[in-house]
């Protein structure tokens, strides 16, 4: 008895591998296909493969973004109408939907109306629920989208940043900061934080009203200032507009930061307090304010406002760059985790931060977690300086907690090679001197 139901668990794993093996090969031949430029054949064997597993609501997805490269409307919908059948309606309904959304003749009732009545038949069909709310987004009716959003059961990164962006619409901003928080949590794609991203925005809109007729030039400022770091390539062009816009405030703000850091801190400060309309709910006016109290070295203010700052704005990546510095120099290392934990899944390719924070957590005795670090790097970039040093460091840890004397010795033998490595590769550069010479190479 006990071996039948083992076959049949095997069987059935078997088999669940072999679906998703097949959409996988069925969407690659179909890709090969459209680069040969044999449209047709993609379609016929698209349609062929979709008729046997039809129950394969994902591979209704793929083969609708199929239908938008190729303009075959008329064919898809008329697929769908013969092939429809009473078990699995839902996923007629489904992908009638998607197809108005991507076909360009759909019409908004007839698409809502559509997802209304999939949703209707399978309430808690995760897919089903996620589109119908990123539709209902695109149709403004984002009171509507949060409902569906928030009946999802299994909530990961992608429905966290939707809701995120669905509340900073609905101007629910402290649930929105929530719901961004929530993401940055977890392990985020690309299309997530673009969304969670766009909800920071506005957010911050709130506090920087700029006149629509300047707004493209102060963007163009505000990113010279901020994300370039270039703040005194902004001088003549913010004073001009500041002339001719006296009470936008917001130009004064960013005039304060960039003054900040200049280092010209009682300007700045003089700044920042003339911004009547800017108010401590500003993540801009803390982080101005948090770098003016950095530069007359009041550090534990400085905390305060740059944490008020990444509270107000959990995207702000300049904010957490510099707290992880300051916590890193008051030797608060619990402080600078948390930080840099946050900054470099926002800033994935600073490699320098990468391995400050992978040393970081050696100090903290998380040593799997220092070795993921520094592999990260190696990984990303093998010749990458600091990927190497710190593989070299990992290995001499390893070989610190390692009882056997044969994998010890191995371990320190990978150490003197990847340092070896780093210092061929870059013998005058002092900076890697000290951070090997730091690591003692010495045997205690």
């Amino acid at each position: 008895m006990i071996k039948q139901i083992l076959v049949i668990l095997i069987l059935y794993i078997f088999l669940a591998c072999a679906t998703e093996y097949n959409r996988q090969e069925i969407i690659r031949q179909n890709q090969k296909y459209l680069s040969e430029g044999k449209i047709d054949r993609a379609y016929q064997e698209f349609t062929s493969e979709l008729r046997q597993h039809f129950e394969d609501i994902e591979l209704h997805k793929e083969f609708i973004r199929f239908i938008s490269k190729i303009h075959r409307c008329e064919d898809a919908y008329r697929f769908y109408e013969q092939n429809r059948s009473d078990e699995l309606k839902y996923i007629y309904f489904y992908s009638r939907a998607l197809l108005g959304t991507v076909c360009g003749d759909g019409k908004k009732d007839e698409i809502i109306r559509d997802f209304s009545e999939a949703v209707k038949l399978r309430p808690d069909n995760y897919e089903i629920r996620l589109r119908f709310g990123a539709v209902l987004m695109e149709y403004e009716l984002y009171k509507n989208a949060m409902g569906h959003f928030k009946a999802i059961k299994s909530l990961n990164s992608t429905v966290y940043s939707y809701m995120a962006l669905c509340d900073a619409y609905l101007g629910n901003f402290v649930s929105a900061r929530d719901y961004i928080t929530k993401t940055l949590e977890m392990d985020f794609s690309d299309q997530d934080f673009v969304r969670i991203n766009s909800a920071s925005d506005i957010i911050n809109s709130e506090c920087i009203n700029v006149p629509l007729d300047i707004r493209d030039e102060f963007k163009k400022l505000f990113d010279l200032i901020l994300v370039q770091d270039r703040p005194t390539f902004a001088t003549g062009a913010l004073e001009s507009l500041i002339a001719q816009y006296p009470s936008v405030y917001a130009l004064r703000l960013i005039k304060g930061m960039s003054l900040a850091l200049m280092g010209e801190y009682s300007s700045a400060l003089y700044e920042l307090k003339s911004t009547e309309g800017a108010t401590e709910n500003c993540s801009y006016f803390q982080y101005t304010e948090g770098i003016i109290y950095l530069g007359v070295q009041k550090e534990d203010k400085a905390i305060s406002c740059l944490e008020n700052a990444i509270k107000l704005d959990p995207v702000f990546v300049r904010a957490y760059r510099i707290l992880s510095e300051i916590y890193l120099n008051k030797k608060d290392y619990i402080g600078a985790e948390r930080v840099l934990k946050i900054y470099l899944k926002l800033e994935k390719n600073d490699h320098k931060s990468r391995f400050v924070y992978g040393r970081l957590l050696v100090k903290l005795k998380k040593i799997n977690e220092a070795a993921n670090q520094f592999d990260y790097i190696y990984s990303k970039e093998p010749e990458n300086i600091f990927g190497i040093v710190g593989k070299g460091m990992i290995e001499r840890e390893f070989a610190r907690i390692e009882k056997d004397e044969t994998k010890r010795k191995r371990h320190l033998e990978k150490s003197l090679e990847y340092l070896n490595s780093a210092i061929k590769k870059d013998s005058e550069n002092q900076e890697i001197k000290n951070l090997i010479k730091s690591i003692d190479e010495k045997e205690e």
